[in-house]
């Protein structure tokens, strides 16, 4: 079942998310690790629908230590010792997306 991208967007207006963008530079080329995202609103739909792999930042949750929690639990992987704040972003959905930097 699909749902309408208005439906999704009134759900995470304002919240925070924090993901890690993992990345390695190997034989002269950067390559960098993304994922598909979840959710109701991304059912059924995969051509230019990618994303790092990212999750809800608890109340009272470090941004940091949400990102490594979500990336483990999404990948199996856990994250890079030392990562770099991005800073943020705001997605079209009106959520703000806190991003670091994993090499």
């Amino acid at each position: 079942m699909s749902m309408k991208f208005s439906e999704y967007a009134k759900d995470v207006i304002g919240k925070v998310s924090a993901g890690i963008l993992l990345c390695k530079y190997e034989k002269r080329q950067w390559m960098f690790f993304i994922v598909h995202p979840g959710g109701p609103y991304y059912v059924n739909k995969w051509d230019g629908y990618w994303s790092i792999p990212k999750g809800m930042v608890n109340l009272g949750e470090d941004t940091e230590v949400a990102a490594r929690r979500e990336f483990k639990e999404e990948t199996g992987i856990t994250a890079p010792h030392q990562l770099i704040n991005l800073g943020t972003s705001a997605l079209n959905t009106g959520k703000i997306l806190q991003i670091y930097l994993g090499l």
